[in-house]
């Protein structure tokens, strides 16, 4: 005999495991909480750098050549098809580790980007990161 308490339909989404969502009050704990509450909030991969050491017209060079770069290597991921993206990537520029691990000159005439657009001379030997290189 069906349980008349528990006849609401439980939602499942896709994603999660085999737990169903209203089961669980640990999974509506964290459902039901808003993501500053726990701490953590998604930023942006310029807002979270933190480039320690660095004067304030450097940092503000650093993160626009970041944005540059970042937007970039975007715009070629997605022009490549899902499944081959990061190997084609790979085979023409160096995987995205490597090129973000290079003087941000180098990085941006890897690209194809204008160096104009950046103070280059700010830059010289820093690298994505803000590291010295």
């Amino acid at each position: 005999m069906p349980n008349t308490a528990n006849t609401k339909q439980q939602v499942v989404s896709p994603n999660c495991s085999s737990v169903p969502l209203l089961a669980s009050k640990k999974l509506q704990a964290l459902v039901g909480r808003p993501a500053q509450a726990n701490g953590w909030q998604p930023v942006r991969a310029t807002e979270k750098m933190l480039f320690k050491g660095l004067t304030p017209d450097v940092v503000a060079q650093l993160q626009q050549a970041v944005r540059l770069i970042d937007g970039r290597i975007d715009a070629i991921m997605r022009a490549y098809p899902p499944a081959m993206k990061n190997r084609l990537f790979a085979m023409r520029y160096g995987t995205v580790d490597a090129l973000k691990a290079m003087p941000v000159k180098t990085a941006l005439c890897m690209l194809g980007l204008d160096t104009g657009q950046v103070n280059i001379k700010l830059l010289a030997n820093l690298n994505y990161f803000g590291h010295s290189v």
